[in-house]
């Protein structure tokens, strides 16, 4: 029998969602075999595992990157904005509410 690894492979379909699935994997298995195996890959919102970008304990890796013992692996879902415009806006509408309330801040 090959030797076996436990790991854990995390998807939040949602902001304050998480699913979670724990797993004994063989060596040598993928983080997108693993994914598949954690059969998280078919939850709602999760379109294209194919396409999905994964990581492991916050840090990007390619899908077809070996899997360790005590590995988080994490299913990222898709920007729903770009991050740089976002930020813009956000800081845009503190400044409108600092001017509202009288106070410069910078």
């Amino acid at each position: 029998m090959a030797d076996m690894i436990e790991v854990v492979v995390v998807w939040a379909p949602a902001a304050g969602m998480a699913q979670t699935a724990r797993l004994s994997v063989a060596l040598g298995t993928t983080i997108f075999q693993a994914a598949v195996l954690s059969k998280l890959v078919t939850s709602p919102g999760l379109q294209n595992a194919h396409q999905a970008k994964y990581g492991v304990w916050g840090k990007l890796m390619s899908s077809d990157a070996l899997v360790r013992a005590g590995d988080r692996i994490e299913i990222y879902r898709p920007l729903q904005a770009d991050p740089k415009l976002a930020r813009t806006r956000r800081a845009n509408k503190q400044k409108v509410r600092n001017r509202k309330d009288g106070v410069a801040k910078y």
